[in-house]
C-alpha cells in the first residue's frame, strides 16, 4: 500500500500539470487573439488604401457617371448664357399671381437670358416670399428669391448689390440657378442645393435620398404653372 507520503507527491504533480496544461492553453489563446486582431488591422489599412479619397461637398455629385442619379420629374436644357433666347423658350404669358405683368414679363426675360424655366422660377419665388420683394427670414434670406447673407459678398463682386430690388434679386438667384445647373443638370438636384445648400443635398445623397419636401413642392408648382400657359395658349 502506497504510503501517505507518495500520495501526496502524485497529486501535487497531478496539479502541476494541470496548472502547466492551463497555462499553456491561455498562452495559446492569447496568442490566437493576437494573431485575429493583427489580421482584422492588417484588412482595414489595406481597404482604407483602396479606398478612393472623398471628395468636396459640391463634387460629390457632378454628373450621372459618378454614380450619383437624381429622380427628376423635369429634366431642364441647359445651355450657357449667350445662346438665342428665342429659339429656346414659349412666349410669355402672365400668370395669374400678385405681379404685376410689367415685372412678370421682366422675369421671363431674365429666365431666357439664362436659360431657365420662367414657369420654375415664378413657383420658387411663391414658395420663397409670396412675392414679397421686401421679404426678410429670421435666417437672412432676402427679397422674392430670398437669397441667402451668405451669398451677398460674392453676388455683390458681381454687380448684385441691392437684393430688395425685384428684378436684382431674381437675376442674382437665376445666376446662382444656372451655376447650380451647370453642375448637375436636373431640376432635384438643383432644388435640393438652392434650398439645403450643396453641402446638405450631398449628405441626403449619399444616403440615397434625392428628393425633398421643398422640391417636391416648387416642382408640383412649376407643372401647375406650366399647365395654366399650356391651356392658356391652347385656348387663346
Amino acid at each position: 500500500m502506497k504510503s501517505k507520503k507518495a500520495v501526496y507527491r502524485r497529486n501535487i504533480r497531478k496539479r502541476r500539470r494541470r496548472r502547466a496544461l492551463f497555462r499553456l492553453a491561455v498562452s495559446f489563446f492569447a496568442y490566437a487573439v493576437k494573431i485575429i486582431l493583427t489580421a482584422l488591422v492588417v484588412l482595414f489599412l489595406m481597404k482604407a488604401s483602396a479606398a478612393p479619397e472623398k471628395e468636396e461637398p459640391g463634387q460629390q455629385a457632378q454628373a450621372s457617371e459618378e454614380g450619383v442619379f437624381y429622380q427628376a420629374a423635369r429634366q431642364q436644357a441647359t445651355p450657357q448664357k449667350g445662346s438665342d433666347p428665342a429659339s429656346s423658350g414659349p412666349s410669355f404669358v402672365p400668370l395669374d399671381v400678385p405681379m404685376s405683368e410689367e415685372d412678370q414679363k421682366a422675369i421671363f426675360d431674365i429666365c431666357n437670358d439664362y436659360k431657365i424655366a420662367y414657369t420654375l422660377v415664378m413657383a420658387m419665388i411663391e414658395h420663397e416670399s409670396s412675392f414679397d420683394a421686401s421679404a426678410r427670414s429670421k435666417t437672412g434670406d432676402s427679397g422674392l428669391m430670398q437669397i441667402n447673407d451668405c451669398n451677398s459678398a460674392r453676388l455683390a463682386e458681381l454687380g448684385f448689390t441691392d437684393l430688395y430690388d425685384a428684378r436684382e434679386n431674381v437675376e442674382a438667384a437665376v445666376y446662382i440657378l444656372r451655376e447650380l445647373f451647370s453642375k448637375y443638370g436636373e431640376v432635384e438636384a438643383v432644388l435640393m442645393c438652392y434650398n439645403m445648400g450643396e453641402a446638405g443635398a450631398a449628405a441626403l445623397w449619399e444616403e440615397g435620398i434625392f428628393s425633398s419636401v421643398y422640391s417636391s413642392e416648387i416642382m408640383a408648382r412649376e407643372a401647375e404653372f406650366s399647365s395654366y400657359i399650356d391651356n392658356f395658349i391652347t385656348n387663346k
